[in-house]
């Protein structure tokens, strides 16, 4: 917090001085506005006593900003959407209320307004301290456009209504039109239009109160150009007052609490929530926007707790709920006052109106109240009715429409209850539209990490379409599990491909599934029934596992269906099917040759052009060590240097990565007839990863000296030889080609 010596440097103290008398000001009429649009109908007699509370909880929430913001010259007070809401409220109490006291319907409001204020400021206070402040971003914007606009609707029609001294709805509209109605309001509509226009115009501060002026004076100028008295004006109901005598605050009357119809308080539970979602959205949105303007990191959940502790100490006295302003938060840093004394100031001017102008403040014409009132309207409405034209979808911008249409006919909580609804069905039909499916893959453009023999290699590549893979993303439920089974249904009578005898879903990139999503992949069933195929699910959750699991079974056993952790797993798992399959057909009579001469087959489908028949086998094994190893003996160490290359004939190992945490992640695994280290021989650098036997294996080790006397000793042999690993690296950056390609489509 910046040092008092310093605020009060002229530099210093003048611009905030200044900043403060003019916020104050403005928020003194604009206040008297909110309590005129609450109290009105048969709560007007208690409008001196609303005033007061409204007055009063913007003295407190303007010195609980100054003083624990972080925002400095950032300025909270009561805000125009709890007063629509609060206006609403108002009027629903006193409708059900309509055969009880005055003083009864008038306590029950001010109880609602109370709990409704410490209720908000308790919210406010736990998501900031929970840290919550980000989720409430997720309420879709055209919902929060669509409430905005609505307020502006209410704003316009209740500002009409203090000017026209009547509440006023879009059902009463036509009654407006009467002779004796129309001179009451439409003046005051007519400063609002004039008021708007002029601060599209002028960027001055000084340009709403100056106006504020002139307007009064021209009221009080064709008032004595009548020759009607003050006294006459207030009669007719064209002033604010009478107010009683003395200052416009009391204590809330806390000790007539017995006589608040508290089950009327408690029908009022959805607006009062509404108000309460509201006010969190739209400060943070205010937050968000003098972030930008004031130019400081806003840090939101602070803002929250400040917000909070404001509203609990206002709701004590009686006064609506409130937030940061973004208007007049941002006057601070036009005048360059961007400091805690604005927000004091600010404080002081109010108080002072609230003590001892109650005769002034009893003099305010209603035409310049409710036109101040209006003018907030219009504002919202150019910008969420006009301006967001240009800016929302069409569909977007319905919705916005259809709330505010809703919330002036109806009221704010039905009016922002079906901009949910419609929210979410819009987004419902546009999220269906997306592809649920990111890739399609087969046997022959995805294999698993397992190395395979060369004779393996062409069995599987032979057989690729009997894989069929489909990469699923985002999140699936009923409205996009269809165009799934749509696919699925068309791959399987596809005339120009073999149906697949494994579908593999795979779930790595879904983010979510719901119960409808479920039974849709049991559906599958009746879709592949015609066929033997097995349905492979990968990366499922193990809650969603077990449910579809549970759901499968339920059907009986004509389906098959495994799960596997991932991916990789699922399609070593199908590969072993199919080369098992593969093996079993095989005659009797047709001899397969052995680990170690299958590696060098030239070409799988001429069986007889191998190593055998094209160069001594007994050559190259005077240059290899044959060796037995037992499981889990480590052949090569991570970023251990090039031993030499490994040639596998019979077991099985695995190169894997070892994190910084001593966990492994599986790179390849290795079979009979496969090579390992041959890349760190030939590039000479250390060991990317480590070689581990998974069972106890027969290899054959060919050492660094003995790969350099190969060259030396026998330039026909090795030339074959590195023929033959060339062969193998382009054939594995030949499937890792096919994989890219795939993707990329």
């Amino acid at each position: 917090m910046e040092s008092f010596r310093q605020n009060f440097r002229p530099k210093t103290l003048v611009p905030s001085l200044a900043t403060g008398f003019v916020a104050g000001i403005l928020e003194v009429p604009i206040e008297i506005s909110f309590a005129a649009l609450i109290f009105t109908g048969i709560l007007t007699p208690y409008l001196s006593a609303g005033i007061g509370y409204m007055l009063m909880g913007a003295i407190i929430l303007s010195l609980t900003s100054a003083l624990l913001s972080a925002l400095r010259g950032g300025l909270a007070l009561p805000q125009d959407t709890s007063a629509v809401i609060i206006a609403a409220i108002a009027a629903g109490i006193a409708a059900s209320m309509s055969d009880a006291p005055p003083d009864t319907i008038f306590l029950t409001l001010l109880a609602t307004i109370t709990a409704t204020s410490i209720l908000c400021g308790a919210t406010l206070l736990a998501l900031g301290w929970f840290r919550l402040g980000n989720f409430v971003r997720y309420i879709p914007y055209p919902v929060v456009g669509g409430f905005l606009a609505g307020t502006g609707l209410l704003l316009l029609l209740g500002g009409i209504g203090i000017a026209a001294g009547a509440s006023v709805s879009v059902l009463t509209l036509p009654t407006l039109f009467e002779i004796g109605s129309l001179g009451r309001w439409l003046p005051g509509l007519v400063f609002a239009v004039l008021l708007f226009i002029t601060t599209r115009r002028i960027s001055n501060p000084l340009t709403i109160p100056l106006i504020m002026l002139a307007a009064i004076g021209i009221f009080y100028a064709y008032l004595f150009a009548l020759g009607s008295s003050v006294q006459e004006a207030s009669q007719l109901g064209l002033l604010m007052g009478p107010f009683p005598e003395g200052n416009l605050w009391s204590l809330p009357p806390l000790y007539k609490l017995v006589e608040v119809d508290w089950g009327v308080v408690i029908k009022q539970a959805g607006q009062i929530l509404s108000l309460v979602v509201i006010s969190t959205i739209s400060l943070l949105l205010n937050a968000g926007g003098l972030e930008l303007v004031m130019r400081q990191e806003v840090d939101f959940n602070h803002e929250l707790r400040v917000s909070g502790v404001g509203n609990i100490a206002s709701g004590f006295v009686g006064s609506i709920p409130g937030y940061l302003a973004l208007s007049l938060s941002a006057l601070s840093t036009r005048m360059r006052a961007n400091n805690r004394l604005v927000g004091i100031f600010t404080a002081g001017t109010i108080c002072l109106a609230m003590l001892f102008g109650a005769p002034l403040i009893a003099l305010f014409p209603r035409m310049v109240a409710g036109g101040l009132v209006a003018f907030l309207g219009l504002s919202f409405l150019f910008e969420w009715v006009y301006e967001s034209w240009y800016k929302l979808k069409l569909s977007d911008y319905l919705i916005v429409l259809i709330i505010m249409v809703t919330m002036g006919a109806v009221g704010p909580l039905a009016g922002v209850g079906l901009g949910l609804v419609l929210a979410a069905g819009l987004f419902i039909i546009q999220y269906s539209r997306t592809k649920i499916v990111k890739h399609i893959l087969n046997g022959n453009t995805y294999q698993s990490k397992v190395e395979r023999s060369a004779v393996e290699r062409a069995v599987l590549r032979e057989s690729g379409d009997w894989i069929e893979i489909l990469e699923l993303q985002g999140f699936i439920f009923f409205g996009t599990t269809q165009k799934l089974l749509a696919q699925v249904h068309s791959r399987f009578h596809d005339p120009a491909k073999i149906p697949p005898r494994y579908l593999l879903l795979d779930f790595r990139q879904v983010t979510g599934m719901d119960a409808s999503a479920v039974m849709s992949f049991v559906k599958l069933r009746t879709l592949t029934q015609a066929h033997p195929i097995t349905l492979v699910f990968t990366h499922l959750h193990p809650a969603l596992e077990k449910q579809l699991d549970r759901e499968l079974r339920a059907y009986g056993e004509d389906i098959c269906w495994m799960f596997f952790m991932d991916l990789d797993h699922g399609v070593e798992w199908c590969e072993n099917q199919i080369l098992q399959s593969a093996q079993a057909s095989t005659t009797a009579g047709e001899k397969r040759p052995n680990g170690l001469a299958e590696l060098f087959f030239a070409s799988p489908e001429n069986t007889d052009e191998t190593i055998q028949g094209r160069f001594p086998l007994d050559r190259l094994l005077n240059y290899l060590e044959r060796v037995e190893l037992p499981a889990g003996y480590t052949l090569i160490h991570q970023g251990g240097p090039p031993q030499g290359i490994f040639l596998i004939e019979s077991g099985q190992v695995t190169a894997q990565l070892v994190q910084p945490d001593g966990s492994t992640f599986r790179l390849r695994t290795m079979g009979p007839g496969t090579v390992v280290g041959e890349l760190g021989e030939y590039l000479n650098i250390p060991a990317t990863a480590s070689v581990v036997t998974d069972q106890p294996s027969v290899i054959y080790f060919m050492s660094s000296e003995r790969f350099q006397q190969l060259d030396e000793q026998d330039p026909k042999l090795a030339a074959a030889f590195h023929k033959f690993i060339a062969r193998l690296v382009g054939d594995r950056l030949r499937n890792t080609l096919d994989t890219i390609r795939a993707l990329s489509e």
